[in-house]
């Protein structure tokens, strides 16, 4: 069986060791300077999530959004034409308060909304562990490759 139809059938796929650990490594610091640079109220709005960063305002993980790698993942998938919608760097600290019913998606009146493209999901550690520092791009929703 394909990831492909793993994809299909499930609604999500894995696609594992995609990138070294020196370049997730690099991609978790930039995440901890940007988490540790919040302002307080920021950090207070964000109490339930432990930070949510909007990659819009960062652009130095324009090279994580267009790798090589990520590109090829879609394609292998049989997806060609990939579209960058929004992405923000989410740490959960561990025992941190619960996050709560909450909606990660506004745009169910958009056709986009059903059409049958993935998003991706970036984890840079395990997230178990540690402070969980996820790095996610959405590219449509009705299907995630983590």
């Amino acid at each position: 069986m394909s990831k492909h139809d793993d994809l299909i059938r499930d609604g999500f796929c894995v696609i594992e060791n995609v990138f070294d650990s020196s370049f997730l490594d690099s991609i978790q610091i930039q995440s901890e300077q940007l988490a540790d640079n919040q302002n307080e109220t920021d950090k207070l709005r964000q109490k339930y999530t432990g930070s949510l960063i909007g990659l819009d305002i960062e652009p130095s993980f324009s090279h994580l959004i267009a790798h090589p790698k990520v590109v090829d993942a879609f394609r292998e998938l049989g997806y060609n034409s990939i579209k960058y919608m929004n992405g923000y760097i989410i740490s959960k600290p561990p025992k941190g308060p619960p996050l709560y019913w909450h909606q990660d998606w506004w745009g169910w009146n958009d056709s986009i909304s059903y059409e049958n493209e993935p998003s991706m999901w970036f984890w840079c550690k395990d997230m178990s562990a540690h402070r969980s520092w996820t790095y996610s791009t959405f590219r449509q929703l009705n299907r995630t490759i983590c």
